[in-house]
């Protein structure tokens, strides 16, 4: 949406104080959008560390069964 904005003001960047204004706030609100996104992506890191700490790891083993044609996944836990 800014890259339509853009080509459309284009002409007038310079010329009218409003639209000079009005892309100064633009400008504001994707560097603050930009600021949250990071503020974001660190929590999530956070908490996938966190998750990865706190998720059980256990040995299973698949075995295939293939009646009839159809194949099936049968998980079995190992830590028996």
């Amino acid at each position: 949406v800014t890259f339509f904005f853009t080509d459309i003001y284009q002409p007038v960047v310079g010329q009218s104080a409003i639209v000079d204004r009005q892309f100064l706030r633009l400008q504001e609100a994707i560097g603050k959008e930009i600021d949250y996104q990071e503020e974001l992506l660190e929590v999530l890191g956070m908490m996938d560390t966190l998750f990865a700490t706190f998720t059980k790891k256990r040995a299973t083993h698949l075995e295939e069964n293939k009646s009839n044609g159809l194949t099936e996944t049968i998980e079995t836990n190992m830590n028996n």
